[in-house]
């Protein structure tokens, strides 16, 4: 296993008890105090903490509090770094803490088969590069599988505060297996209180040697004869009367909609099928699809919502299809063109719908995503944006639709 943090934590190793940080050091020294063990080793880029067992040719200090262990640093560091990593193959050293900056990239260590990850990083690549240290490949073991785990401090006993709407962009890019609905997905759902879901937690790595099984369970589904992985446009349901077009609902939801009440779910379910299947026509009519395959898009209910995929296309074209999806329902930007629903009889509404880019950039192209608005989804006006009436509807445009939330998540199916 193991562990990287962003912080060294000099601090923590100079004391003779638990200092209560979040840093490298603080974790080494709690795990030493809540299990004493000869198997932990701390690496980092500027010291290195590692059993006295495996010093026998190395000079060391003395850990304050830490009986056992000794600290290598100077000249003797390249030496000590090549001693760790040769007792975590064979098993000398279970336990590695360090921090991401001198493990994260380049740290080959094919026997790890837990991580534990403390770090505050959010791009995809960087967080994408720490995970990778737990999914190499060990020969010895064609089996191997491997757990990683991501790390959150919360105010309270709730699930909620920065760390976790981190989580939740996190895994919006990583598909991972969840294991008690035996499906892959991208979807971050805590579940509980944090008690409740630190136990969820515990109780999964204590299944770890299932783990293998189960990721063969849920990618042979017996659903599909040929299962792959979907990419999905999610909606939440809270955001439907902001992104269902009034003009795509029947009588009876313009009528609910003229007395302040939301579309039901069966008209949001009817009106997202219509913008995506907007999407699909007017990218054939642009030459972006392939004639010769009829693609189905499909909206069906998901963790937080609707989930919209599209079935029977190639990847490329399905790719192309969420990003023109998502520029539709996403808050307008600074597109040429947007659509404007008006409606209401005494009270005027209005709503504003982004042209996307595949078409937004001359008055014909425009004018293929306009036709297409208007023969599947309803009325619509459309506006170009560079002329001071269109700049009034744009600044218009971005306070009424800035907050709209659309999410893409990773599915196999």
């Amino acid at each position: 296993m193991a562990i990287l943090m962003d912080k060294i934590g000099h601090v923590a190793l100079k004391l003779d008890h638990d200092p209560q940080e979040y840093n490298a050091g603080a974790v080494f020294r709690a795990l030493h105090l809540a299990e004493p063990r000869g198997d932990l080793a701390l690496l980092t880029g500027q010291i290195i903490c590692l059993p006295r067992a495996l010093c026998y040719d190395l000079s060391g200090r003395e850990v304050p509090g830490l009986p056992g262990y000794a600290l290598i640093g100077g000249p003797e560091f390249s030496k000590a770094v090549v001693r760790v990593n040769a007792a975590f193959s064979t098993g000398a050293v279970r336990v590695i803490v360090g921090t991401q900056a001198f493990l994260g990239q380049g740290w080959d260590a094919p026997a790890m088969n837990s991580l534990i990850l403390g770090t505050n990083l959010a791009r995809f690549v960087a967080v994408n590069q720490l995970r990778g240290r737990a999914l190499r490949i060990e020969r010895n073991i064609p089996e191997k599988t491997s757990n990683i785990w991501h790390l959150a401090i919360v105010p309270g006993d709730t699930l909620e505060g920065e760390d976790i709407a981190r989580l939740h962009r996190r895994f919006d890019c990583f598909a991972r297996l969840d294991r008690n609905a035996g499906q892959i997905q991208s979807y971050f759902s805590p579940k509980g209180d944090v008690q409740q879901h630190n136990a969820i937690t515990a109780e999964m790595a204590r299944r770890h040697d299932t783990l293998a099984a189960d990721w063969q369970s849920a990618l042979h589904l017996q659903q599909r004869p040929e299962p792959r992985l979907f990419r999905e446009t999610s909606i939440g349901s809270r955001m439907r009367r902001q992104m269902v077009p009034v003009s795509s609902l029947s009588w009876l939801g313009r009528l609910r909609e003229m007395f302040g009440q939301g579309p039901s779910d069966q008209e949001t379910r009817r009106s997202l099928e219509r913008i995506a299947r907007l999407a699909v026509e007017a990218l054939r009519e642009l030459g972006d699809f392939s004639a010769l395959q009829e693609p189905r898009p499909e909206v069906h209910d998901g963790p937080a919502g609707y989930q919209i995929s599209l079935h029977q296309t190639t990847r490329f074209e399905e790719s192309l299809f969420h990003d023109t999806l998502r520029q539709i329902l996403d808050p307008v930007g600074n597109p040429r063109y947007i659509i404007v629903v008006r409606s209401g009889l005494f009270l005027k509404r209005f709503q504003y719908f982004a042209v996307p880019g595949r078409f937004d950039g001359n008055r014909a192209r425009a004018e293929i995503f306009w036709r297409n608005w208007q023969g599947i989804i309803g009325q619509g006006e459309l506006i170009y944006t560079r002329t001071p009436v269109g700049r009034g509807e744009l600044q218009a445009a971005r306070l009424n639709s800035h907050a709209r939330r659309v999410t893409h998540h990773l599915n196999w199916r």
